[in-house]
């Protein structure tokens, strides 16, 4: 399990702009992002390779908050997520989006299942859930 950061962004120009140019300034690389809308705002989730520095530099013009997210490593083939979807069961998956990976046979997504602890329980024997570290480098 690792968190990731949410930010709260109106729907202006700029918005994601700002965000991008205080982690380039302070030296923070993205290493997943997602972007979902309403007609008014957007909730930016972020993963990182400096989680604090980052929310510490963004809590400053932006509304901040870090969840709790699975970090899931799949083979890069096809069939591999619907087995992720399968092992999941009855869990709702609130949301999933991909890492970039360096690796050219695996693939890694982002995981918000609705029952974090009873997702694990049901993956951990069937697949590799990362922590923070191995998105370093």
């Amino acid at each position: 399990m690792t968190k990731q950061i949410s930010l709260l962004l109106e729907n202006t120009p700029g918005r994601l702009t700002r965000v991008t140019e205080l982690l380039a300034k302070n030296n923070i690389n993205i290493r997943a992002m997602a972007v979902n809308e309403t007609s008014d705002f957007s909730i930016l989730r972020l993963i990182v390779t400096d989680r604090e520095k980052a929310v510490d530099c963004l809590k400053a013009e932006f509304t901040v908050s870090l969840g709790d997210i699975l970090l899931i490593e799949l083979e890069d083939r096809p069939g591999a997520l619907y087995e992720l979807a399968n092992a999941l069961g009855k869990v709702n998956i609130e949301y999933l989006y991909p890492v970039i990976s360096h690796n050219k046979n695996t693939t890694i997504v982002a995981l918000k299942p609705e029952k974090i602890e009873t997702a694990i329980g049901l993956l951990k024997e069937r697949f590799r859930i990362l922590d923070d570290s191995s998105l370093s480098g």
